[in-house]
């Protein structure tokens, strides 16, 4: 069986897993960070002191058929119900125990397949020095220092890895960079020190986002490219999707400050393939996020990434 390691949690990484493990003779471990302090899982990681939990509910609740799968991501007045309960279980058991046992209440679950496991044990802080100033938090960094700017990245505290992740890294035959925010997600996972030194020598694939944040400017390519090959090495493979969006769609994001983020043509190892799934060419409706994944839907399709990661792998 093919061993497979996902970094990044979220949308970008659920809907990686989710096509492996559509592919024969596959076993997957999916890493996120610990570095989550917005929403429900900052206020989690606030009151319990424990790491966030939202990207490890979503991609375990991912696997779920979708009428047990909305339960525990129903968000009531008290935050997301399936979050609180993971958190709760964490909070008694430990972070391994933990989370064995919220996945053990699911019979669906594919544990023999897919593991699901943070970087770390310990919460910690991403920061980012850009010249003087020092932006602390995985939300000021993502969003309030000056546009268009890229500095030093560093964990605070630094975190050890946990040893089931070290273990999934070691034995592992891909490792597979998720379409996920270089900053916000994949970033705090490459900072882990022992990270960085077992992917050397595996091969590694990256899935490149499809917009920027708003502090990253226009289309940071350069500036992630270099954040990668920085914090990990060159990838072996660069995956970029090439499917249009509809014009509506792309100024939606636009107006709020994400833009379409566009490879060089240059970019050694790259290789672009229509994965998106099929777009509307209106919104649904607008709601006060900063995240524009809801109110339009606009993400990998499943059995389109299926299809390119069986011809890769």
């Amino acid at each position: 069986m093919k061993r497979i390691v996902v970094l990044g949690g979220g949308v970008g990484g659920s809907g990686v897993v989710r096509a492996l493990l559509k592919l024969p003779d596959i076993h997957v471990t999916c890493l996120v960070n610990t570095t989550d302090n917005g929403g429900h899982s900052g206020e989690i990681r606030r009151l319990l002191g424990i790491i966030p939990v939202g990207d490890l509910r979503r991609v375990i609740c991912i696997m779920l058929p979708p009428s047990v799968r909305s339960q525990y991501e129903f968000r009531n007045e008290e935050g997301v119900v399936g979050n609180k309960i993971l958190a709760e279980m964490i909070s008694t058991k430990g972070v391994v125990e933990g989370i064995l046992a919220f996945i053990s209440t699911f019979p669906e679950f594919p544990i023999d397949r897919l593991n699901v496991w943070p970087i770390s044990a310990t919460p910690t802080d991403l920061c980012m020095t850009v010249g003087k100033k020092q932006y602390r938090g995985q939300l000021e960094v993502m969003f309030d220092r000056p546009k268009g700017s890229f500095g030093e990245f560093t964990l605070d505290p630094a975190v050890e890895l946990l040893a089931e992740a070290e273990t999934a890294i070691s034995k592992a035959e891909v490792i597979i960079i998720a379409p996920s925010g270089i900053v916000g997600s994949v970033a705090p996972i490459l900072l882990t020190e022992k990270v960085r030194e077992l992917i050397q020598c595996k091969r590694l694939v990256w899935f490149a986002p499809l917009f920027s944040l708003p502090a990253d400017g226009p289309n940071p390519w350069a500036n992630y490219m270099r954040s990668i090959v920085s914090l990990a090495k060159t990838p072996d493979l660069i995956v970029a999707n090439s499917t249009p969006l509809p014009e509506k769609v792309r100024k939606l994001y636009q107006e709020r400050g994400f833009y379409l983020i566009k490879p060089e043509e240059n970019t050694s190892n790259l290789q672009t393939s229509a994965l998106l799934e099929e777009i509307p060419g209106e919104p649904p409706g607008v709601v006060a996020s900063p995240f524009p994944r809801y109110f339009i839907h606009v993400q990998h399709d499943v059995d389109r990434l299926r299809t390119f990661l069986s011809s890769i792998l």
